[in-house]
């Protein structure tokens, strides 16, 4: 799969996405804080979202506190349908950062 580089954020960051991903917000309106692509032919997408430090918790217990607040605000039945299986950090390295 051929990967295309795009910025994200007004380019204030830059991702490696699937080539032939559609920018959602040149077809719906997306949130300041969110970048979304989605696959022209499935239902699958790609969303990155910034997100504030939590310092009520660790910084492994952070997405799913995320998860948690955004569940309880779209009004789930639970959070507990659902579950984080893994986090894992993304080396500094890896990143591709403008400054």
């Amino acid at each position: 799969m051929t990967r295309i580089k795009r910025p994200l954020f007004g380019g204030a960051i830059q991702a490696f996405l699937p080539d032939g991903a559609i920018d959602a917000s040149s077809i719906r309106l997306v949130p300041n804080n969110q970048e979304v692509y989605i696959h022209a032919e499935s239902d699958q997408s790609i969303i990155v979202e910034i997100l504030e430090r939590v310092d009520v918790v660790s910084d492994e217990n952070a997405i799913k506190y995320h998860f948690d607040a955004l569940a309880e605000a779209n009004d789930a039945n639970s959070s507990q349908d659902h579950t984080v299986d893994r986090i894992e950090s993304i080396p500094i390295n890896s990143l591709i950062v403008q400054r």
